[in-house]
Formats: C-alpha cells, structure tokens, sequence
C-alpha cells in the first residue's frame, strides 16, 4: 500500500470501529479498494490520531489564509522593482 492511501485506509479503519458499514462501504467503492487490502491493515491508535490530526491541520483555513496573506505581500513588494520602469 502506498504512502497516499494511508490517510484514506485510516478513515476505513475508524469508520470500521464506530460501525458505520454503509458509509465503509460507499468509501471503499469510490476508493477502488477491495476487502483484502483493508483487512490487513492494523494501525495502532496513536498512529491512527496521528494521521487524522494532521488531516486537521491542513485543512485549517486560518493556515491557508496566512499562505496567501504572505504570498501577496511577497507578490506585491516584489512588482516594486518594476514600477519606476513603468511611469
């Protein structure tokens, strides 16, 4: 299994331990994945908390809105250089 599915097969695991089969189920048809490749996986707890808490904080919008505060400042302190050229 490949470093990308991880994150995907630690949902299935958690879903698998709150019951909620219908929803494993839907998850791991549009997944493509099939019984045996989720059967085998075992992730301890700390490891499962660990992947889904950095899930969490990659879709922290409070992140992405700093990310493009300072992209902009970046964007717009470097066009500076440009503008004595342009009047």
């Amino acid at each position: 299994m490949g470093e990308k599915s991880t994150p995907l097969l630690a949902v299935l695991q958690l879903l698998k331990k709150y019951n909620l089969k219908g929803t494993e189920e839907i998850l791991r048809k549009e997944a493509n994945l099939g019984d045996a490749q989720f059967e085998n996986l075992d992730l301890p707890e700390v490891e499962l908390a660990s992947i889904l808490s950095a899930h969490h904080k990659e879709s922290d919008p409070l992140t992405y809105e700093s990310a493009y505060e300072s992209l902009k400042k970046f964007v717009e302190n470097s066009l500076d250089v440009y503008k004595v050229g342009m009047c």
